[in-house]
């Protein structure tokens, strides 16, 4: 399995490799980068994936907590598409808290 975890979070690439264990190799890595900004590096580097999981969310309450908007945004779900494999798939972690379900549901 060849897996690329991108986090802008420095801090959790140390509980990665500290409280599992998590070692960098030619198969698996960690970059501590924006999510955003990596796929799009990754579409000019001509780079293809599988499968794309998108867990981002905010740190406050809101009706959609997650993903955040940028993620949803048209421009940006054109560059996953383009990072994507013929066959690859966008999996994508929705958190809404519940009463909030309907507007949650108009995004």
């Amino acid at each position: 399995l060849n897996l690329t975890a991108v986090d802008n979070d420095p801090v959790m690439k140390i509980i990665a490799e500290k409280w599992y264990e998590f070692k960098s190799t030619s198969m698996q890595r960690i970059i501590v980068d924006d999510g955003l900004r990596y796929i799009r590096e990754a579409n000019k580097r001509g780079e293809r994936y599988d499968v794309l999981l998108i867990d981002v969310s905010y740190n406050e309450k809101r009706a959609l907590m997650a993903p955040v908007e940028e993620f949803l945004a048209d421009d940006e779900i054109s560059e996953m598409n383009k990072i994507l494999n013929k066959n690859g798939a966008v999996i994508v972690n929705i958190v809404t808290r519940h009463e909030d379900l309907d507007q949650a549901d108009r995004v």
